[in-house]
């Protein structure tokens, strides 16, 4: 399996390209399993496998988060928990790329998902305690429609729908057959005191 991240963003390494299988890296997007890039007269997308579709750049953070959580859905058998922490982007970079590697290994070991944010701040500001709520009651309760889960968390459903969207942004929801669910069993936030990142 082969992913890419390549995107010329100012301040950050231009067209940054990595690969769980490097030497598979000039082989085309048919043996990427996951490409982010934005090719001149294209703009920004994404390619999974051999589907494209388009892709909003807003922020280098929401980029690695995306990415990330991309990856991990890529090997989600091999998903033991979340772990929500104070981290850098290459932090988040290198553990989706660990990831990766373990999945194309052939042999790969369970992990972890790790979601990093740069603040306390910022992780509290994602993580409000109507979305831990909402976390909280679909690993309860098991995937259901955002309609049955209005109901259940009583509350408005636009507001629900838009937390649950917000959720699947950043990789700690997903969206299937019967409705939106938690693949996790376990969610862990660490956040350290008086440390500054990289």
């Amino acid at each position: 399996m082969v992913v890419a991240l390549e995107r010329v963003v100012a301040g950050a390494e231009p067209d940054v390209v990595v690969a769980a299988n490097p030497e598979n890296i000039d082989k085309g997007a048919a043996s990427r399993a996951l490409r982010y890039d934005n090719e001149a007269g294209k703009g920004d997308h994404r390619h999974y496998g051999e589907h494209e579709e388009p892709y909003v750049f807003t922020t280098l953070e929401a980029l690695l988060i995306d990415f990330q959580a991309n990856v991990i859905r890529l090997t989600q058998e091999y998903v033991l928990k979340a772990i929500i922490e104070i981290a850098s982007n290459t932090d988040m970079h290198r553990h989706a790329m660990a990831a990766a590697r373990a999945h194309a290994s052939g042999n790969p070991k369970a992990t972890d998902y790790r979601l990093g944010f740069e603040s306390a701040a910022q992780l509290f500001a994602e993580l409000t305690t109507e979305r831990m709520r909402t976390l909280e009651t679909l690993r309860r309760e098991g995937a259901q429609s955002i309609y049955a889960l209005a109901k259940a968390l009583d509350r408005n459903y636009s507001n629900v729908h838009s937390d649950v969207q917000r959720l699947m942004a950043v990789g700690l929801v997903e969206r299937g057959e019967d409705g939106v669910s938690v693949p996790f069993d376990e969610l862990e936030i660490h956040v350290p005191l008086n440390v500054s990142v990289a």
